[in-house]
């Protein structure tokens, strides 16, 4: 085998990978979001058991849990946006 094949060989390799480890990184934030999207509905609902409020926390929860979540996607859309404009211009 070739050196320079090897080298190409290693730069694929290494290229693939770091894709996979954006791939999970994104994949982890998307998860990360879906989560605190549930634990703020679940924290309003066992505030409105404790309070005899039923409806008001939970909806509070949801609220702030969406807000929470459109701001976390946006970012990540913002940080693939950006990686898609670098690769373009190389």
């Amino acid at each position: 085998m070739r050196p320079e094949n090897s080298r190409d060989e290693k730069s694929s390799r290494s290229q693939t990978a770091r894709q996979v480890s954006k791939a999970y990184q994104t994949a982890h934030e998307v998860l990360a979001t879906a989560i605190y999207l549930g634990f703020l509905i679940w924290v309003g609902y066992k505030a409105d058991q404790k309070f005899g409020t039923l409806p008001l926390f939970t909806l509070c929860g949801a609220c702030l849990g969406f807000a929470a979540s459109a701001f976390s996607l946006r970012r990540i859309l913002n940080r693939i946006e950006k990686e898609t404009a670098s690769r373009k211009r190389k």
